[in-house]
């Protein structure tokens, strides 16, 4: 029995020929795998933590560790001014990034139960990705979209 064309048109296609984009189906991750990833990102936060801490140190900036509050800049000789404008500058950076943290962000994801549905376009995010970058937002599809626009 021979095919018309409308039959043998590709899933998507329009009788004018236009291709449609199918919003594609977010399938949640299992609770353990969920599990898996969670334990991941808090070993990477507290690797994390330890990196600030030590930086903090170096620059000779305390921190208390259970609020991020910094409640002293030391200085030693040289321009004090300086120094701490210095501090101040990293001090921000630091803050910046500790407030945009993804790892949080994808903690809150897991909770939320969208963790490893891509921001972007709305599918999924494969496993291999997010082992690989545990904390990323978007698909490898979307990635590559990205790097080449």
């Amino acid at each position: 029995m021979p095919q018309t064309a409308a039959a043998t048109k590709p899933v998507g296609t329009s009788a004018e020929g236009s291709t449609k984009k199918q919003k594609p189906v977010f399938k949640k991750l299992s609770e353990v795998k969920l599990q898996k990833f969670r334990t991941l990102l808090n070993e990477k936060l507290e690797e994390t933590k330890e990196i600030t801490s030590f930086v903090l140190a170096e620059i000779g900036v305390e921190s208390d560790t259970h609020s991020s509050t910094v409640y002293g800049i030391h200085s030693e000789a040289g321009d004090l001014g300086d120094r701490q404008n210095t501090n101040a500058i990293n001090l921000n950076r630091m803050h910046q990034h500790n407030n945009n943290n993804p790892i949080d962000k994808a903690l809150k994801r897991i909770e939320s139960g969208t963790y490893g549905l891509c921001g972007q376009c709305g599918g999924n995010i494969s496993e291999g990705r997010l082992e690989a970058l545990p904390a990323t937002e978007i698909c490898d599809d979307c990635s590559g979209a990205k790097k080449k626009g």
